[in-house]
């Protein structure tokens, strides 16, 4: 196994803050980092970027986990590991690429706080609308009430 370091802490920002944070062009381009892929946990999301090439390493990856604790509090889990298994030595790096998470995101929260989280679904929400009558769905039937076509 390569070289790697790793660190947790909980945040006091909701998740879609964090999210908003992530997924901002400036956040890769500040760290020099390209997001590979980003998805969904059963508890929040992760994120997977790759630093680029350089004198002291053959690329990290870096993951980053959120979780949900709280509509205000989230858990944060950053991994930084060598991409090369064979690299046992890291000089810091990997080190450093954590350190740059946590500076960055204490400095620009500041900038994601107007980011609100969407409301809870209410109980007859969230069913769409017929695709013959545009009627609301209020329930999770097969046919529609007004018009009667299958949904």
């Amino acid at each position: 196994m390569g070289a790697y370091s790793e660190t947790g802490y909980p945040l006091t920002a909701s998740h879609d803050q964090l999210r908003c944070l992530l997924q901002d062009r400036c956040f890769a381009a500040r760290m020099n980092w390209t997001l590979h892929e980003s998805f969904p946990t059963p508890t929040g999301s992760c994120y997977v970027f790759f630093s680029d090439i350089s004198m002291t390493s053959w690329s990290e990856k870096i993951t980053i986990t959120l979780s949900a604790s709280g509509p205000h509090d989230t858990h944060i889990h950053i991994l930084s590991k060598c991409v090369m298994p064979t690299q046992l030595v890291d000089w810091g790096k990997n080190k450093k690429n954590l350190e740059a998470v946590s500076a960055y995101i204490l400095e620009n929260l500041e900038h994601y706080r107007h980011v609100q989280s969407p409301p809870p679904p209410q109980p007859n929400q969230g069913f769409g609308f017929c695709r013959h009558c545009g009627t609301p769905r209020t329930g999770i039937g097969t046919f529609c009430p007004a018009c009667g076509q299958k949904l």
